[in-house]
């Protein structure tokens, strides 16, 4: 048990400098790894770990040791990545993950409780869907299932059940909106990084594996915009920084998550249009020139010359292959893969193979290439889970949707609609990418899941307190 402390003190005015701080010194050490390579990783550690000795050994009152803290959960994050392949990317979703850390670490040094599993609402399913991940974990295991893909598999559902851990130490709304206000900001630094890449360095398509951030960011900016009343400069910001990310999500060439994007968005107009009847048609103007006005702009953009030719072709192809899904290699290749796993999910329907379990197919390859999972989430988890693993994660995102759906309808706070209508959009939208990537299950996107599902069951708590006035 922890009593309150008297050497930290978060304010208004400092925690949003703080995070900040933990946002420079992450894309810092991110970097050298980038350029040092995987072993940089664990030098970086060690001095942190010694300098965070060395501080607490002198009695120090200042923030870094708690800085540090966070810092070390680098080599955590990434332990499953070190089992295949170079670290070829700043994953920057992560850094939610560590600004939370931070919030977390601040808040359990004034609690004065001992931890419990508090969730009300959401607790089941995750348990029910953890407990059932770590059941295939040793199916796997007994199956011969490849080793590093068993733990790198079961890595990503760990990161659901953090959201119980989430939920005991956050416990004030402004901390949500912080980490909010951080996923916002890193897709525009994703967007950026995009912009860069074909600006700069001319290539024709990267996958970074980090534009599904992109969703619900432009969700949080969207729900914003039509719901509060800025003023023009923040206005003007806010449609500033949702053209910004707009362009990144174009400059990805992700075909499906741009279908993704809009399906966010037209699910937060229907959302609005079903619970605030009486909208104007000035504000349903404002809301198809949000969406039309950065369509235009990169259009015009992209025929000017500032903008590689190839990049224009590139956008033209992506689009036009819509169009004709039997002729492109990409969906060939998916739907090749997806009958294998299907013949796989046969040999075991009920509990399915196994984490770590994997299917060859030989297309755009001369050789059978071994995979462990499909550009499909449900249907890794219907393979390796089985019907009642599919079932268990079904479960959990009706929770949530529906969890998430009572808030804004019943909440008085203008605030938490903004953030439930954002949600509700996001998952929308997520819901159309996870039938297309492995993004439910894979690129720490799940840790984004956890700090939702913590933020939901928070705000269905708080109505149970005060469920008019809050």
């Amino acid at each position: 048990m922890i009593g309150k402390s008297e050497n930290i003190r978060i304010t208004k005015n400092n925690i949003f400098f703080l995070s900040l701080v933990v946002l420079l010194v992450i894309l810092i050490e991110l970097t050298i790894i980038r350029v040092a390579g995987e072993y940089a990783l664990f030098i970086l550690s060690g001095i942190n770990i010694a300098i965070l000795v060395a501080i607490v050994l002198s009695g120090s009152e200042f923030h870094l040791p708690m800085l540090l803290i966070v810092i070390n959960l680098l080599p955590l994050i990434y332990l499953n990545q070190l089992f295949h392949y170079w670290i070829k990317w700043i994953i920057l979703q992560d850094i939610p993950l560590f600004i939370l850390s931070l919030l977390a670490i601040f808040k359990y040094a004034g609690y004065d409780k001992p931890f419990n599993f508090d969730l009300k609402y959401l607790r089941l399913p995750l348990i029910a869907l953890t407990g059932y991940a770590l059941f295939s974990m040793i199916v796997g295991i007994q199956n011969n299932n490849p080793k590093g893909f068993i733990i790198s598999e079961i890595y990503h559902f760990f990161y659901y059940s953090f959201s119980i851990v989430i939920f005991y130490l956050i416990k004030e709304r402004k901390y949500y909106k912080y980490i909010f206000i951080s996923i916002t900001v890193i897709a525009g630094l994703i967007a950026a990084e995009y912009l860069v890449i074909y600006k700069l360095l001319g290539w024709t398509r990267v996958v970074t594996f980090q534009s599904g951030i992109f969703i619900i960011a432009l969700s949080l900016i969207f729900a914003y915009l039509i719901l509060k009343k800025p003023d023009f400069i923040k206005k003007s910001l806010f449609i500033g920084a949702f053209i910004f990310i707009f362009v990144g999500l174009i400059l990805t060439l992700t075909r499906s998550l741009w279908v993704s994007g809009f399906v966010a968005i037209l699910s937060i107009i229907a959302l609005y249009l079903h619970l605030w009847k009486g909208v104007s048609k000035i504000k349903i103007s404002a809301v198809i020139i949000i969406i039309l006005l950065p369509v235009f702009i990169f259009g015009m953009r992209s025929s000017s010359k500032n903008i590689q030719r190839s990049t224009s072709n590139d956008i033209k192809y992506r689009t036009e292959s819509l169009a004709n899904p039997t002729e492109d290699q990409s969906f060939l290749m998916r739907m090749e893969l997806g009958y294998y796993i299907i013949m796989k999910f046969l040999e075991s329907p009920i509990i399915g193979k196994g984490l770590g379990d994997t299917v060859k197919y030989k297309i755009l390859s001369t050789s059978n290439l071994a995979v462990n999972y499909p550009d499909n989430s449900w249907l890794f988890v219907l393979w390796k889970g089985g019907i009642i693993g599919l079932l268990l994660f079904l479960w959990l995102y009706v929770r949530l949707f529906t969890q998430t759906y009572y808030v804004l309808k019943n909440t008085q706070n203008i605030e938490v609609k903004i953030m439930t209508l954002a949600i509700l959009g996001s998952l929308a939208g997520l819901m159309v990418y996870s039938l297309f990537t492995a993004v439910l299950i894979k690129y720490k996107i799940d840790i984004i899941l956890a700090i939702i599902i913590a933020y939901v069951e928070y705000e269905r708590r708080e109505l149970d307190v005060a469920p008019v006035n809050e």
